[in-house]
């Protein structure tokens, strides 16, 4: 039923190594695709898993950073619903069997991606997924509800809590789609390949402002987020902070 798709980098030692022969035993993974940036993941991986069917394999010839490896990753599924992780962190089969039952039970529409509510302990989100479907979905008529709650929320918990601005840029969720075969990133070429603190959020900008995206957050959802001193999000942002934050304030703007 779903396409995993997995962009990764020197993580294979680390991460994959465990978490890919738990994939390949999941039935409702159909196909396994991964990009490696540089190459290396790519030779352990061919090494440690020949000839296997469901894991379909690339290399970039240059890295590409990762809003266009993400895209480029799920540009080549073939499943209409794609789960994105990224390659140091994991979804297990309780993950994939919720995202099963949520859209048998709603049938979401084509243009709608699905996350977790769940991260780790500073990424979650359950007093917005806890909402009854459809009023635990982000989009240009619930944003601002849903932000006054965020903040409630917040402020509740002294900020140990999720927000909606860190949800924006987390990632590991389940896309249509329709939103990666109809995305049209010709007029952001600078962002796309300056964008490695915030690629996720630039990607949801484009989809809200170019499709009327849903965005759901899934009750009980949840995924091991990995946080690291290695993370490219910590290694970039001193350097791309303006350019993050003019994304952001371009997302508040499509939600006024």
């Amino acid at each position: 039923m779903f396409s995993l798709c997995i962009p990764t980098m020197d993580r294979y030692d680390s991460f994959l190594k465990r978490y890919l022969p738990e994939y390949l035993k999941n039935d409702l993974i159909d196909e396994i695709i991964i990009i490696d940036e540089n190459g290396n993941d790519y030779n352990k991986i061919m090494n440690y898993f020949p000839n296997n069917d469901k894991i379909k394999l690339y290399k970039n010839e240059v890295v590409l950073g990762p809003f266009l490896n993400k895209l480029n990753v799920c540009k080549k599924a073939s499943k209409q619903w794609i789960v994105l992780i990224d390659s140091d962190n994991f979804a297990d089969n309780d993950y994939f069997i919720k995202i099963k039952e949520y859209i048998d039970m709603y049938t979401p529409p084509e243009n709608s991606i699905l996350s977790p509510d769940y991260g780790n302990e500073i990424f979650k989100w359950k007093h917005l997924s806890s909402l009854p479907p459809p009023t635990n979905v982000i989009n240009k008529s619930t944003y601002n509800q849903l932000k006054i709650l965020d903040d409630i929320q917040s402020k509740k918990y002294n900020g140990n809590t999720g927000c909606i601005s860190h949800l924006m840029n987390l990632g590991n969720f389940v896309i249509n789609k329709y939103l990666i075969n109809n995305i049209d990133i010709s007029n952001e070429t600078f962002l796309t390949k300056n964008s490695d603190c915030f690629d996720v959020v630039l990607f949801n900008l484009l989809c809200f402002e170019q499709l009327n995206m849903n965005f759901y957050i899934i009750n009980n959802l949840k995924y091991t987020h990995t946080t690291s001193n290695d993370s490219i999000y910590l290694k970039t942002i001193n350097k791309l902070r303006p350019y993050a934050e003019n994304t952001y304030n371009r997302l508040y703007k499509f939600f006024e």
